[in-house]
């Protein structure tokens, strides 16, 4: 899963 910023979380995935 991975976890990204609020704003971000619908655009693209930058954590793992």
């Amino acid at each position: 899963y991975f976890w990204t910023p609020p704003l971000q979380r619908l655009c693209r995935p930058r954590y793992n």
